[in-house]
């Protein structure tokens, strides 16, 4: 496995049939770098239901990782944007090296935390000094890494103009993601691919709100589509 370094961080490189890839070569013992590692897909399933039910209009996707979805969302919405958030700081910048060496133009990156706040919040991406790798996850003051502004979907309102899916991979931190972005919600009516947050109250009377209903389960995400 050759190691590459650029800017002081270390990567390998690998392909599969959507893109080419940078993975932190402190990520390569994580199941998704694994998979792409070998030329397959991470939740390729996941990728090809988005494609059936993508007709047009702006995506919002967290948390990237290292950009591994971001080639495949770039191509199906060649006419429109991706939104993509990555809080933690090695796989952000590996993100945005993988939006280069895939020539994206149409992904606008942010290094924050999605949730219902624009507060700072508690990254932890290490666990007994192994990274974390896409398991990263918001925690604790007194149990962190990493310092993350917060960010709420809803801040994008005036850039969206039309919002058709919301991919939300955040280790646990879906409702307050999702609380974010209720205006974005009420408005466009997107098609919801989330790990977790539907049994949350709060999250259950938005969602009712906009008659969202249970349509599947791919891989391990809950797709909610609304009825509106």
């Amino acid at each position: 496995m050759e190691i590459i370094e650029i800017e002081n961080l270390k990567y390998v490189y690998a392909q599969n049939i959507y893109g080419k890839y940078y993975i932190p070569y402190n990520s390569v013992h994580r199941p998704c770098p694994q998979i792409i590692l070998k030329g397959g897909v991470w939740e390729y399933e996941t990728l090809k239901f988005i494609e059936s039910e993508y007709k047009g209009g702006d995506i919002i996707h967290a948390g990237a990782y290292f950009g591994d979805f971001l080639p495949f969302l770039s191509s199906i919405s060649k006419n429109f944007n991706v939104f993509a958030f990555e809080p933690v700081l090695e796989n952000y910048k590996c993100s945005r090296l993988n939006l280069s060496l895939n020539n994206i133009k149409n992904v606008e990156l942010f290094n924050n935390t999605l949730s219902n706040t624009n507060d700072k919040l508690y990254i932890k991406k290490t666990l007994d000094g192994v990274f974390l790798g896409g398991a990263s996850h918001v925690s604790t003051n007194k149990n962190y890494d990493q310092v993350s502004d917060g960010i709420k979907i809803d801040d994008l309102f005036n850039k969206i103009s039309k919002c058709s899916i919301i991919h939300l991979d955040i280790e646990g931190h879906e409702t307050q993601a999702l609380l974010g972005a209720k205006n974005i919600i009420n408005h466009f009516k997107p098609i919801l691919i989330i790990e977790s947050a539907i049994n949350d109250p709060t999250v259950k009377e938005l969602l009712i709100m906009n008659n969202y209903k249970f349509l599947k389960k791919v891989n391990d995400n809950f797709v909610l589509k609304s009825e509106t």
